[in-house]
């Protein structure tokens, strides 16, 4: 286990007690939303995982940093950003990790998919040293057919977007006025992700698991999505 895992497996026994704080916090807040939510769990992390990653030599961007490689220009901000300064300018000025956060209470683990798309081109241009997602979700949501993208695999991508095109779909579209489509040009051909740790913990006394995940992309070869986020169909033959 590397620094970096120790730091962010070793806070997630503290970041449970925080989200049900912040959980009964919003519940009595005349605002909405009534249930805490995933800048919660940032903000959680932050507070443990900070201090941690400091005394191993790394740190935390202070801000949101938006990326906007080619294969995928309006992919968006990275919701946190490990650097260190042993790691040469490279290799994206010291970006030790790049991480996507998901706090998904009922119907909302789906999103994972886009973090897992999103981490595989993180991984495949180097844009970090590696590409980290920390997801907290109701253990109920891990029986539906989305707790697959939780599970510790290597994906076809081009099946992959076939299979979670539904959880893809809302946020992959022309836009008109716009020089891009908000989802990928294209995305590695193979996907892995790697569970690197699990917690569980309780909020309203339902239970949760967070689970650290590491998602990389071995090989060269690319797959061509169009602009529903769909596989293009490949020269030697249909792939949709």
């Amino acid at each position: 286990m590397t620094t970096l895992d120790s730091s962010l497996c070793g806070a997630l026994k503290a970041i449970g007690p925080l989200m049900q704080a912040a959980d009964d916090r919003r519940s009595l807040s005349p605002t909405h939303p009534k249930r805490a939510v995933e800048r919660d769990l940032k903000s959680a992390l932050r507070t443990v995982v900070g201090p941690l990653a400091a005394a191993a030599g790394l740190r935390l961007d202070d801000v949101e940093r938006t990326i906007a490689p080619i294969e995928w220009p309006r992919v968006g901000p990275v919701d946190l950003i490990f650097l260190d300064h042993h790691l040469n300018a490279s290799n994206g000025e010291g970006r030790a990790a790049f991480v996507e956060l998901k706090w998904a209470y009922t119907d909302v683990l789906w999103y994972v998919a886009w973090d897992l798309a999103k981490s595989a081109l993180v991984a495949r241009l180097g844009l970090a040293e590696r590409a980290l997602c920390v997801v907290g979700t109701l253990d109920s949501e891990r029986t539906t057919r989305y707790g697959a993208l939780l599970a510790e695999t290597q994906r076809d991508t081009a099946q992959f977007l076939r299979d979670f095109h539904d959880a893809l779909k809302p946020f992959c579209f022309p836009e008109p006025g716009r020089e891009h489509p908000t989802g990928p040009y294209s995305l590695p051909a193979v996907m892995e992700t790697a569970v690197l740790c699990e917690h569980p913990l309780l909020v309203r006394s339902l239970p949760w698991t967070l689970v650290v995940l590491e998602v990389s992309a071995p090989g060269s070869e690319w797959v061509a999505v169009d602009e529903r986020g769909r596989p293009r169909p490949s020269p030697d033959g249909p792939n949709v």
